[in-house]
């Protein structure tokens, strides 16, 4: 495992993995990376980050970067928000939300991440808010509770809990009144 090394003595080594093929060998170094706090910063991040490679390192390749304290990761995320995946997408939200990043452009994804399909892109996009503008948030909220019944309503609900508002409670009495009108 590459965690028990000091960051500048895996240079060396980090060429060799890249170039791997077996995926279970680069999520492992992955993990490590993230740990070590990745060594190389985003270039070395880059390298595993390759179209070719199965989703699953794509995403441990973002994780590697949330768990690094480094500044500079926040632009690889970015990076990732622009050419990455759904999937992929996800993680780097989650991400920069998890490390307190802030600005125009995470508002910007959020809100970007809210007109996808993919659930949980919308779901993180919806928690982004949340932190980043609750105001935007709360109308997103009603705005998909407004609409009919639909999954969207459990991302939804599940973003109320975050927004410190006294409008979830009377929100989640008018919805579960359409779901008992509805029956």
């Amino acid at each position: 495992s590459l965690a028990g090394f000091a960051g500048a003595d895996v240079g060396p080594l980090l060429e060799v993995f890249a170039a791997e093929r077996d995926p279970t060998v680069k999520l492992n170094v992955l993990w490590s990376l993230g740990r070590l706090g990745v060594p190389g910063g985003r270039d070395t991040l880059r390298r595993f980050f390759d179209p070719k490679d199965p989703p699953l390192v794509r995403i441990a390749a973002v994780q590697a970067a949330g768990r690094s304290t480094a500044a500079a990761m926040h632009a690889f995320l970015e990076w990732v928000l622009a050419k990455g995946g759904p999937e992929e997408r996800a993680e780097a939200l989650q991400s920069l939300v998890c490390v307190g990043a802030r600005g125009d452009a995470c508002v910007t994804a959020a809100r970007q991440a809210l007109a996808s399909r993919h659930d949980r892109l919308v779901l993180v996009g919806l928690l982004g808010l949340c932190i980043w503008d609750p105001e935007a948030a709360l109308d997103e909220v009603r705005r998909i509770l407004s609409a009919p019944a639909s999954t969207s309503w459990f991302l939804a609900t599940h973003a109320l809990r975050y927004l410190k508002t006294d409008q979830s409670v009377p929100l989640l009495v008018r919805l579960l009144a359409v779901f008992r009108d509805s029956e």
